[in-house]
Formats: structure tokens, sequence, C-alpha cells
């Protein structure tokens, strides 16, 4: 198998690993809300002014998410049972990290859900910074 092949080889299993890693926030986050009517059911905002997480906010939020996942995927690999953090203790800093609260954070993503193509987009712009965080790491 010559370096191109390993490269493109390499790509399409990140890329694999990243929508993998991608439905599981929007599952982890989303299925909760499915509990049935008026039982904590989250729904979006009627329009984009009301929406109280700027696309770009979200974007960072998304991808602090996905890397929170990948490092609980690693402990969980490396069977590390020092680490007693869960999922939602790193989305509970992620939260403060940005100044937004858990219920903030799902309004938007549902606001953002109703929209495919600008999901999309903003799982583009993710996949592009995540490759430029990615590539700045190698350099270091």
């Amino acid at each position: 198998m010559d370096a191109t092949q390993k490269k493109g080889r390499s790509r399409a299993a990140r890329l694999a690993w990243f929508y993998c890693c991608a439905i599981t926030v929007v599952c982890t986050l989303l299925l909760p809300c499915c509990k049935g009517a008026g039982s904590g059911v989250v729904t979006a905002p009627k329009s984009s002014t009301s929406v109280s997480i700027q696309r770009d906010t979200m974007v960072r939020i998304l991808i602090d998410m996905h890397l929170a996942e990948a490092m609980i995927q690693s402990v969980r690999r490396d069977r590390d049972t020092t680490v007693k953090a869960t999922i939602q203790d790193y989305y509970n800093i992620i939260y403060q990290t940005h100044h937004v609260t858990g219920q903030q954070f799902k309004e938007a993503f549902a606001y953002y859900s109703q929209d495919i193509e600008t999901l999309d987009k903003m799982y583009d712009d993710m996949q592009i910074l995540l490759s430029k965080m990615e590539e700045e790491a190698k350099v270091k």
C-alpha cells in the first residue's frame, strides 16, 4: 500500500469517526428531550432574533463537545478507571466556558436543526476548524 492510499484511508477513517462522534453528540443531547408532551420537550425559538447562541459560537461549542466525546472514548478504550468524569460533566464545563446554559444550547440546537442546510454548513465549518487544529497540533 503506497502513501497516497494510506492517506486516503486515514482521511476516510477520520471522517467516519467524526460523523460517528457528531451523531453521538446529537443523540446524547436530543434524546433526553424526547420524553413526551409536557415533560421537558425542547422546541426551537420562533425567529432567528430569539436564538440565544449565534452560529459561530454554536460551531465552537459543538467542536468542544466533539473533542470531549473523543476524550471520553479514549479513556474508556484505555480502561482508565481513575477518571470519574462523565460526558455531562464535560458539557457543563463547555457551557460555562461559552457562557451559555444547557437549556440555551438545546434550544439553539433545535433551532439550527430545523434548517438542514445550515446545520450541514455548521458541520462543514466544524470539520474545517478541526482540521486546522489537527495541523497546528502536528506543527507543535
